[in-house]
């Protein structure tokens, strides 16, 4: 709770959309995946450690620790949804990169298994384990048989010409992307309305 309170002024920036003073986009994005990151870390350490060392002495202390669980979960979850729109406002003012691409899956994932958390603590019947087996079986195949490097590519190259993106790394789009950027590159060469780029 303290560290929300600490950090209310940097959340709300995230939700609003707006970049906090004497931050820049890289930093506010890498400070919100660090702290997700650790306190992600710190919150399921905690739930193991209630989950194995506290005796469950009736139906009321089981529902304490229970709601204890869920509490825990639902700040990582909100830590996690303001990791993820701080990096949306990144990925908004400089595009996408496959780090980027990368950090959000990460992001995603952590959310979802805070989500089964709140879930297992809500119904007995909920098999945490085989959820999240297939969770991330489901999230990984997303991201192996997607194509990212076309998809980062592809995504700059459109947001750059409708403006969206002011800028567009081309050197980027080649050492990336690889085979993936070709495409892009030979329509930046041809259409892109910078010169020094084309």
């Amino acid at each position: 709770v303290i560290f929300f309170i600490s950090q209310w002024g940097m959340y709300v920036s995230a939700f609003t959309g707006v970049l906090p003073e004497n931050v820049s986009y890289a930093e506010y994005a890498r400070q919100g995946f660090f702290e997700l990151c650790s306190v992600c870390a710190i919150n399921a350490a905690l739930i193991f450690t209630v989950n194995a060392f506290t005796k469950k002495a009736g139906r009321w202390a089981d529902i304490a620790l229970r709601i204890i669980k869920a509490i825990t979960a639902i700040f990582s979850i909100v830590l996690a949804a303001t990791a993820l729109s701080k990096m949306f406002l990144y990925i908004g003012a400089y595009g996408l990169t496959l780090k980027r691409v990368l950090a959000s899956w990460l992001i995603i994932l952590l959310l979802i298994v805070f989500v089964f958390v709140i879930i297992s603590q809500i119904t007995y019947r909920f098999r945490f384990n085989a959820a999240l087996l297939i969770a991330f079986a489901i999230l990984f195949g997303t991201l192996v048989f997607s194509d990212v490097p076309t998809i980062v590519a592809e995504y700059n190259t459109e947001a750059y010409q409708s403006g969206e993106l002011l800028n567009i790394d081309a050197n980027e789009l080649y050492y990336e992307c690889g085979e993936a950027g070709i495409p892009s590159l030979v329509l930046l060469s041809k259409s892109a309305p910078d010169e020094d780029l084309r």
